[in-house]
């Protein structure tokens, strides 16, 4: 069995889940007590929030998304009014050959 610091991340974590040591609420506390011990004030410690650059690169993603499929929606919306004009061009013509 390797020895305790050449465990991976994976099996470090095994077996911390297998003592219920990865809880929330045992990270938590272990969080709080190495904020204590480096100095903050835990009232005062605010975490940065690491998911709003993600959330904004998401965000601007999908508003690109939905203009490119606002355009290709009214790109397909002309060809269907071009193609029902030529379709009723064609049924008028159709109409007016057969009353002659």
């Amino acid at each position: 069995m390797p020895a305790l610091e050449e465990l991976d991340t994976k099996n470090l974590r095994k077996k911390l889940r297998k003592r219920n040591l990865e809880s929330k609420a045992v990270l938590t506390n272990s969080l709080k007590d190495a904020l204590v011990i480096e100095g903050n004030e835990l009232d005062d410690f605010d975490f940065p929030d690491f998911m709003e650059k993600p959330k904004q690169q998401y965000t601007k993603l999908k508003a690109d998304c939905n203009r490119r499929f606002d355009q290709q929606a009214e790109k397909l919306n002309e060809i269907d009014r071009e193609l029902n004009d030529k379709i009723d061009q064609q049924s008028k013509d159709i109409r007016t050959k057969r009353q002659i």
